[in-house]
């Protein structure tokens, strides 16, 4: 038997819990999450989880970035300095460049539960 959407449901909720913060990169992030990143620092985010499926729960507002840079890639994090880098993902909709005041609006985000 696979896992039920009960079980899936939990593991969304703790890893929902553990994201805390995002970064924001013009290109893949790497393992490490230090390449490609656009200039900024990291934002806070609120991730929700149904049934193990995540997504933003609201709108991540960030400023001080780049200018004119291009948000390729989000990398997710469990504290806006340090931390541990969970994972990425890329951004596939919406407004990709940042504006000329350096700011930036990610409205939505697809976050693949996925260890590949």
């Amino acid at each position: 038997m696979a896992l039920n959407a009960a079980a899936l449901d939990i593991a969304g909720e703790a890893i929902a819990a553990a994201i805390t913060h995002i970064q924001f990169h013009t290109a893949a992030p790497g393992a490490a999450g230090t390449s490609n990143v656009i200039a900024g620092g990291r934002f806070a985010v609120d991730i929700d989880s149904t049934n193990g499926n995540l997504s933003l729960a609201a709108p991540v507002s960030a400023t001080g970035l780049t200018a004119g840079a291009t948000v390729g890639y989000v990398s997710f994090w469990t504290a806006s300095a340090a931390g541990t880098i969970l994972g990425d993902a890329q951004r596939t909709s919406g407004d990709a460049t940042v504006n000329t005041a350096g700011e930036y609006i990610l409205n939505a985000l697809s976050i693949p539960a996925s260890s590949s």
